[in-house]
């Protein structure tokens, strides 16, 4: 099965995966690098870092590579970077709404049970209540109702390093398997290997952006998907 992927310039060798929400892909593509990057709910206090899963075999000539498990793959680094572009784009979303997004990863659970149905409003507003007591007079309930169809269409999109990016100032400190980078200016395309829509929402986002901001180093291709099982 295949699916669609942007690929920039000549890279070959993917390294690294970033989930996030689509408008990191229309940074790139119109300004040629994304917003400089803020705490998110699992790095508190890390401003001008960027996470990223990286790929086992890229690193076999970086002194991080016995520092990597065998188990990080590129498959398993494109699974990871769709968990956690989801996450983001939820983030991007419920923040457009003015709702209170969770910075506890716990938190984070209880919006996929929201969308599947297996908790109600009344739930979620209690759980999203403990960081936002005054969270029922933020928004009313057509903002939920808004809120949940974007959720349930829109995926984010998984970001792919290429060899450039193994130059970067690099730490892996306790981070679970996770690499961070030092970007206190955004993340610039020339790290780029592919940008990978999670979904169709996002795949007609990235090409009517390429519309408007053409970029020759950008092209559309068809990948085998990582998404299928």
């Amino acid at each position: 099965m295949k699916t669609i992927a942007y690929q920039i310039g000549r890279s070959r060798t993917p390294t690294m995966t970033h989930g996030t929400s689509v408008e990191s892909a229309i940074e790139l593509i119109e300004w040629g690098r994304t917003k400089p990057p803020e705490d998110g709910p699992w790095h508190h206090d890390e401003r001008g870092f960027m996470y990223f899963s990286p790929i086992k075999k890229a690193f076999r000539r970086h002194w991080f590579h016995d520092e990597i498990s065998e188990e990080e793959t590129k498959l398993s680094a494109i699974k990871t970077g769709a968990d956690y572009a989801q996450l983001n784009q939820y983030e991007r979303i419920m923040r457009e709404h003015q709702i209170p997004f969770p910075t506890r990863p716990f938190d984070y659970c209880e919006v996929d049970q929201w969308l599947m149905g297996n908790i109600g409003d009344e739930e979620l507003i209690r759980i999203l209540g403990r960081e936002c007591p005054d969270i029922r007079t933020v928004f009313g309930r057509e903002e939920w109702q808004k809120a949940r169809r974007q959720l349930e269409d829109r995926r984010g999109i998984v970001i792919e390093l290429n060899k450039r990016a193994l130059r970067l100032e690099l730490y892996d400190e306790d981070l679970g398997g996770e690499i961070k980078i030092h970007l206190p200016d955004g993340l610039s395309l020339e790290y780029v290997h592919r940008i990978i829509p999670c979904g169709k929402l996002e795949e007609q986002t990235i090409d009517e952006t390429l519309q408007t901001h053409q970029r020759q180093e950008i092209r559309k291709v068809k990948i085998r998907s990582p998404f299928s099982n």
